[in-house]
């Protein structure tokens, strides 16, 4: 999770919740039909993000919407008010949920409850290398909470478990998913769990950012025990796998886990892909295109797409490097973006504003939009949206996180401006102090936007000036 410097008011148990935070809560629609009962806190990184993006952030949660399927046992370790858990729960057949703060547990129970799921076990454990008594410190967003000691700030004793206790006295079975979030207390909970991971080969997502940098030790960790790393591609159900050399993307946050006869079975499901050695070519718009037409070939089996997708990415990369214009770096974010290279989509959305401030215009090559929604769409007309919203949705994981890009109004005051965009202007701004009006698309309950009634009702305006 992006890191914020964390603050508490109380070191009582319990204690570290705004007035806010302990209201009823918001009952928040979000995908894969879940409702989530979040704290009526624009401060909360949950909150903010489900109204803003009626989504998770993390691209992970979109692979398990397609692979959990009835008859899996997940355990969700960091559970939190629920985002994962009870999107687990609508898929599976049973999930273990883990969270040890007082506040999100009362929340995820919330959650259950608002969904009617009768299949979550919610254990009030966090789990480590011993067991015990511990002190959960409060984070700034109870996203944010870690292990800690009772000096170290507001926060709350909490009981210590580990995995190979948990997994026989709660009688797990046969695990299929493990979802480690516990804030730099994941290596620890790994360690006390050498027996269940010996015995049991689930698929593993764990959070691998230690603040900006990748918890190396805590991959190697996992190689040790026998499992190899992957990557989710955004906007698909497919794993590719992670070299112990890789560089990975600023914006990778996690990174699945997984034995080879896990690993096997996710590729004989179409699940996983090796495209092995990427073939480099010589830079070229015109030839970069057609290997990312092969990606999006659906005839073509998943090795032969994500190569032609990477060799695309890696020849526009070169030449943008070399002879940058517009229409080629609008290709390179589209490209970038659905290869996971965001990082490098990013510098490229950068680059393309500062070239648009000098003045630059479209030539007449030919060029992908920078996102796929505006295909179809006469070129010269779709460039400057598609550019607006692609440097918008790719330059930070929310606005919780980042002030606006330069065009976002420019974008939110054009008729056909997306609900997504309309809510995350919204609520920057609001969080700013500015409490604006509400836009008339908001109040409208469409596919795209699914909590207007909250927005109508004046839940959301509250928040403003709670």
């Amino acid at each position: 999770m992006p890191m914020i410097s964390p603050a508490g008011a109380s070191a009582e148990p319990g204690q570290g919740m705004s007035e806010a935070t302990m209201r009823d809560p918001l009952i928040l629609r979000m995908a894969g039909d879940i409702s989530i009962a979040a704290p009526a806190d624009l401060k909360t990184i949950t909150t903010y993000v489900l109204l803003e993006q009626e989504d998770w952030f993390e691209k992970e949660l979109a692979f398990l919407r397609a692979w959990l399927q009835p008859g899996m046992t997940v355990v969700d370790i960091g559970a939190n008010i629920g985002v994962f858990a009870l999107t687990a729960a609508r898929l599976a057949a049973s999930v273990h949920a883990y969270e040890p703060a007082g506040a999100s547990r009362a929340h995820l129970q919330a959650g259950i409850t608002a969904n009617g799921f009768g299949n979550i076990h919610l254990h009030d454990k966090a789990l480590s290398d011993q067991i015990g008594d511990g002190w959960l410190r409060f984070g700034a967003s109870s996203e944010l909470n870690a292990l800690g000691k009772a000096e170290d700030g507001a926060g709350e004793a909490v009981p210590l478990g580990t995995l190979d206790d948990e997994a026989q006295r709660q009688d797990w079975g046969d695990v299929d998913f493990l979802k480690i979030d516990a804030e730099g207390a994941e290596a620890a909970i790994i360690m006390g769990g050498s027996d269940f991971l010996s015995r049991q080969s689930p698929l593993i997502l764990m959070e691998m950012k230690a603040g900006r940098s990748i918890n190396t030790g805590l991959a190697d960790l996992l190689r040790q025990r026998g499992f190899a790393l992957y990557r989710c591609l955004p906007d698909t159900a497919l794993l590719l796998p992670v070299a112990p050399d890789e560089a990975l993307d600023d914006f990778e946050l996690d990174l699945f886990a997984a034995k080879p006869d896990r690993a096997a079975a996710l590729a004989a499901q179409g699940f996983l892909a090796n495209p092995g050695a990427i073939l480099r070519v010589e830079p070229d718009h015109a030839q970069a295109l057609q290997h990312y037409a092969q990606w999006r070939n659906a005839g073509l089996d998943w090795r032969e797409r994500v190569a032609a997708l990477l060799i695309a990415q890696d020849s526009l990369r070169r030449l943008c490097k070399r002879a940058p214009s517009l229409t080629r770096l609008s290709s390179l974010m589209r490209v970038c973006w659905e290869s996971g290279a965001r990082g490098l989509a990013a510098r490229a959305a950068q680059l393309a504003q500062t070239m648009l401030r000098q003045g630059s215009r479209l030539d007449g090559e030919t060029f992908l939009p920078a996102l796929a929604r505006f295909d179809g769409i006469d070129p010269a007309q779709a460039f400057l949206p598609a550019f607006a919203e692609a440097q918008e949705t790719i330059s930070a994981f929310s606005g919780f996180f980042a002030p606006a890009t330069p065009m976002l109004e420019w974008l939110c005051n054009q008729p056909d401006a997306p609900a997504a965009m309309l809510r995350r202007h919204w609520l920057r701004q609001a969080r700013a102090g500015k409490a604006p009006a509400i836009p008339d698309k908001l109040l409208v309950d469409t596919p795209d936007h699914l909590n207007a009634a909250l927005w109508h009702d004046g839940s959301v305006s509250r928040l403003a000036t709670g």
